[in-house]
Order: C-alpha cells, then structure tokens, then sequence
C-alpha cells in the first residue's frame, strides 16, 4: 500500500516506515496518506467548459466512515474541515505531518471545498449567503468518494464545482433627463441564504422568496452615451426565482425604478456569471442585454426587451 499525499505524484512508504510524529491519529488500521493529485475548479455551467487547476491557497477535507453519519464509523473517526496547504508541487497538511489524514483497509467516505475557511465544520450544512462578490467567499465544492489504503484506492482528483452564481450590472441612458445618479441597487425574489450539503452537493433549499436578496447603495453616474459599470459583482445563492422573476430596484437621482427579470430569461445557477445592462429611460428601467461570461474565459450574449 504505497501513497504519498502530493500533486501529479505517487511514491511509496507504508505503514511501519511513518515516523512517530505522522503515525495514523485514530485507528490501528488507517496507515496509508491520503494522496491528493490535484485540485481544480470546474463551473458546472459555462461558455467554454474551462477548468482551473488550484495552485494555491488551502482546501478544507472531511472524511467519515459513514456517507451521513457522524463519529467514528467504520474504523474511522471523524475528520472535519481539516486545512491541507499548496506548497509547490504537493498538498501538504497545515501544522505539519501530525496533520495528516490516513486510510485503512475499509471504506471512507471524503469530501472537500476551497478555499478553506475556519469554522466550517458541517459536512452536511455549509451555510451560503448571497452577498457581494470576494474570492474567499467563492466556494467550490468536491462531492463525496469512497476511498481506502489499496493502493488504487487511496489518491483521488478534487474536481470541484462552484457552488455560488455571480451577477454583474451596467447601467446606461435613453432619453433620461436628469442627472442619472444611481445611489441604490436591491435585487429581490432570490435566496437570501441556504445550506449545501457537500457530500451530494444538494441544497437545503431551491424556491426563491419575495424578501430583499441584496441591498446595496453605491454612488455611480449615468454617462451621456455608453454604460457605466456597477464596479462591484454579487454571488447568488443558485434557486429558481420567487412569482415571475427576480426584481430589480433602482434609486435613480433620489427615486425608485422597478424591473422584473423573467425566471425564462435568468435565474441563478451555480457556476454561471451574468451581467446585465439595464437601460435608464425617462418612463422607467429596461433590462437591455444580459451577457454570459465563464469564470475563466469565454463569453458570449443574449439580447432581449421587457
């Protein structure tokens, strides 16, 4: 049984060859180094199909005996969010070898996101919120897979999936008078929060709400032709839209402009980016184009009117 936890890379050392500080934490029989050959991140809706091989940060890994339940489980005890590092070329555990997660001669079940994040400690309820875009709130999730100490068994590929969509707004004029000074933006009929369980990838809840998703008040200035853009991007918690689609409010020069998205024309859906123009207009707000664009690279558009 022969596994070096490392990217691309297998070598050989087994059980009786683990210095004392890297001797399996829980059960005589877990000897064998999880390997991990690498880590990438996967939308799973885009233009290109792009995937992005995760050369650094930190992901977070559970591993049970049991596909749900908790504790020790067939031989193996419980591990939670445990941080394993990038460290060129090979994914090492955070605090050194003591750190390290172990498989035996009976299945265990593994699961992992990125980037780490410290108290997420529910394999079952990784809490999601909709807010505004950061990478280090940009999860992706890798669902679970049986692994052992075979030598066949004990490396596995962490191809993960996003678990947010990402929105993004520009603005421009038609026939608008005033100063055109966008001071607010609230989406509504989304989903403020929910849970992903990261062993199936399920979520605890797809049915959008008629309460507020996101408010947010900003300071930006319609321009006399072109689009001004909103400088700021949201992750969404992926859901079908609550009634006829998500509503988008405006406080345009001191007062609200209302639009209603239709859900046939966008919903949230994990790993997809959109952007939509909205068109200012003396009688109200248009959402003029709404434009696809992966996470990586490719784009491309849909044009519609409401």
């Amino acid at each position: 049984m022969n596994c070096l936890l490392a990217a691309a890379l297998l070598a050989g050392c087994s059980g009786s060859e683990w210095p004392e500080a890297g001797q399996p934490p829980h059960t005589a029989e877990a000897n064998v180094p999880l390997g991990i050959e690498g880590v990438a991140v996967n939308a799973e809706v885009t233009v290109t199909r792009a995937t992005t091989n995760v050369t650094t940060g930190s992901i977070g890994i559970f591993l049970s005996g049991s596909a749900t339940a908790a504790g020790t489980q067939n031989g193996y005890a419980e591990i939670t969010n445990r941080q394993y590092n990038y460290a060129t070329p090979t994914w090492t555990p955070n605090g050194g070898a003591g750190n390290t997660i172990y498989l035996g001669g009976t299945d265990a079940y593994v699961c992992a996101y990125h980037p780490w994040t410290n108290g997420l400690n529910n394999r079952l309820a990784i809490p999601l919120t909709s807010q505004v875009y950061a990478a280090a709130k940009d999860i992706s999730y890798a669902k679970n897979r049986t692994l052992n100490g075979a030598s066949t068994a004990c490396t596995t590929t962490f191809a993960m999936t996003r678990a947010y969509a990402r929105i993004g707004f520009k603005f421009q004029r038609s026939n608008y008078p005033g100063t055109g000074t966008i001071s607010k933006l609230v989406i509504k009929n989304l989903l403020p929060t929910a849970n992903l369980n990261l062993t199936t990838g399920a979520y605890s809840t797809a049915a959008g709400t008629n309460a507020a998703t996101l408010t947010v008040s900003k300071s930006v200035t319609l321009p006399a032709s072109g689009t001004v853009d909103w400088s700021e991007n949201y992750l969404l918690v992926p859901c079908t839209p609550y009634n006829t689609g998500m509503t988008i409010v405006l406080t345009v020069d001191g007062k609200d402009m209302t639009t209603t998205v239709p859900t046939a024309t966008y919903k949230p859906i994990a790993g997809e980016y959109k952007t939509l123009t909205l068109t200012i207009k003396g009688t109200g707000l248009n959402v003029g184009t709404v434009s696809t664009t992966d996470w990586v690279t490719g784009t491309g558009n849909v044009d519609f009117d409401i």
